[in-house]
């Protein structure tokens, strides 16, 4: 009778245990000096053509606001 298994799954299963590296913990001291010298930046759109005019929040629902842009457009958010 043959065996059910091809070369092919045989090959996969030996080669599967060293495709992924064994996880290690990270040094929080080493992640911190190295994001130490990040400088912040802003990383928006650089047009202006949609700038915000004004906000206005419903009184008594802390969750919904209005919000009008500078070429007259509305924006209504309840979240």
């Amino acid at each position: 009778m043959k065996s059910p298994r091809s070369p092919l799954w045989l090959a996969l299963a030996l080669v599967a245990p060293l495709a992924a590296p064994p996880a290690h913990a990270q040094n929080p001291d080493a992640i911190s000096a190295a994001l130490g010298d990040i400088e912040w930046r802003h990383i928006g759109p650089v047009n202006m053509g949609g700038r915000v005019s004004a906000i206005i929040g419903v009184p008594g629902d802390p969750r919904t606001f209005w919000v009008g842009a500078a070429n007259g457009g509305v924006w209504k958010t309840t979240n």
